[in-house]
């Protein structure tokens, strides 16, 4: 299986082929892509549902709400749960 990082950045270009701009970060126990959710993707179901797809990949995924707005997740870990 590829490590978490390949898996995470393989996840960020197909998120920038579908016209996200996502970010990969690193942290402790996991590697994250990071993807700020615009408001018209939460307005299309189609988008969402194209965006959840591609984020299902992950061993985990999800979104964050706050200051920043919206930001969808993956989170990549060496041992997947």
């Amino acid at each position: 299986m590829p490590s978490p990082r390949a898996r995470a950045d393989n996840l960020a270009e197909r998120l920038t082929a579908a016209g996200y701009e996502p970010h990969v970060v690193e942290e402790r126990d996991c590697v994250k892509t990071e993807v700020h959710v615009q408001d018209q993707v939460s307005a299309d179901a189609t988008a969402w549902h194209q965006l959840l797809a591609l984020l299902e990949t992950a061993d985990a995924y999800g979104l964050d709400s706050g200051g920043q707005g919206r930001i969808a997740y993956a989170r990549f870990t060496a041992t997947p749960p």
